[in-house]
């Protein structure tokens, strides 16, 4: 009698309280499901996918109706030989996936595009190829997308403007082509865009102005060409990491910036992207002392340095330009840990300038005004 007692108090306090043993253990179907993606990832070695591991490598996992169901699934840095797993589409409380540096191959499957509770698709440096599928416009959840370091091609489909949620969209070295659609102006919530190394066509899209939440964009010789849309340094007022590099087109002059948007660790990558004209008018009371790095290399930029107003930068790239004139005192002494590249200018040096150990750290290969190796 006793024990009977005994058990009968285990069971109501195991159901009460939510103690069931089938808490601790995935339900069947993902169990099956997870097999079944390690066979086609071609797993060299055993993933932790089981939730019973304490913490799991894997994966993640949230209880529900007292099993526990994959939330998250996480592969990277393996040697896999296998493909995208259709079968992802079979874990119905899956909120990310992440392979990167896997190697895996083959298209991104039309079919994850029915999955509504993905957050975070994370494939970057793999072996896959093929385009976007229109279908993945169907991932209402998405706010993070990273494609990069693939061989996928094509066009961006217009399906993409229709994923409002994202914060991070990256699609840099690829083989894509075409114009970027104007449906990606709806991606209003945009925090970072990387589209570098690319083939895209036509003029850097007005509407990127409109993503006014955008804090980096990187268009590292995307294929886009210029002019650049001067909108984009007077409205974007939270891009503090602006990276424009080797872009055909029109000449510009050098932009106005606003003057809040670039501030304390902030970038400046303008490099061979054919702007022209003085530099000092548009810089001075801008480009200020916290500001990290500053790269106008090989542009047709003219004039005479500024000289206080950059006290602070330790990065600093102007080689390949048209200036002139005597070098500021701030290039002088500086740290050993600075990079100052003046190359290929035409500035005047003085004997004071070019004595001791002044310009021990700064690259002024060929930058004299008599091009006769000041250093």
């Amino acid at each position: 009698m006793r024990w009977c007692l005994l058990l009968w108090l285990l069971f109501w306090s195991m159901a009460c309280f939510g103690l069931s043993a089938a808490q601790l253990h995935l339900h069947p179907d993902e169990q099956r499901t997870l097999q079944t993606i390690e066979a086609t990832i071609k797993a060299p070695q055993k993933l932790s996918f089981n939730c019973d591991y304490s913490p799991p490598t894997n994966s993640s996992c949230q209880t529900y109706n007292g099993f526990q169901y994959i939330t998250e699934l996480r592969v990277k840095d393996l040697n896999l030989t296998g493909m995208l797993p259709l079968e992802l589409v079979n874990l119905p409380y899956l909120e990310t996936i992440e392979f990167t540096r896997t190697y895996l191959q083959g298209q991104l499957p039309p079919i994850w595009g029915t999955m509504k509770n993905l957050k975070t698709i994370s494939l970057t440096a793999n072996r896959l190829t093929g385009n976007i599928p229109k279908e993945w416009g169907n991932l209402s959840s998405l706010t993070y997308l990273s494609l990069e370091a693939n061989n996928l091609s094509g066009n961006i489909p217009e399906d993409l403007g229709k994923l409002v949620n994202l914060t991070n969209l990256f699609l840099s070295s690829n083989k894509f082509v075409g114009r970027l659609p104007n449906t990606l102006m709806n991606l209003r919530n945009l925090k970072q865009l990387k589209i570098s190394d690319n083939s895209f066509e036509g003029p850097i899209p007005e509407f990127i102005q409109n993503l006014t939440q955008l804090q980096k964009l990187e268009l590292y010789a995307s294929g886009l060409e210029g002019p650049i849309p001067t909108a984009i340094f007077q409205n974007l007022e939270n891009l503090n990491d602006l990276r424009i590099t080797d872009m055909a087109g029109e000449q510009s002059d050098f932009p106005t910036l606003n003057i809040q948007t670039f501030g304390k660790n902030n970038k400046l990558i303008l490099r061979n992207v054919s702007l022209y004209g003085p530099l000092q008018p548009k810089i001075l009371g801008i480009i200020n002392a916290e500001m990290e790095m500053l790269d106008l290399s090989f542009n047709n930029l003219e004039g005479e340095l500024p000289g206080d107003n950059i006290g602070g930068i330790k990065h600093i790239f102007l080689g390949g330009n048209k200036l002139n004139g005597s070098v500021p005192n701030r290039f002088s002494f500086n740290d050993k840990n600075d990079n100052i590249d003046l190359s290929y200018n035409n500035f005047n040096w003085s004997a004071d300038t070019c004595t001791g150990d002044k310009l021990a750290h700064v690259n002024t290969y060929r930058s004299s005004y008599l091009k006769n190796n000041a250093v």
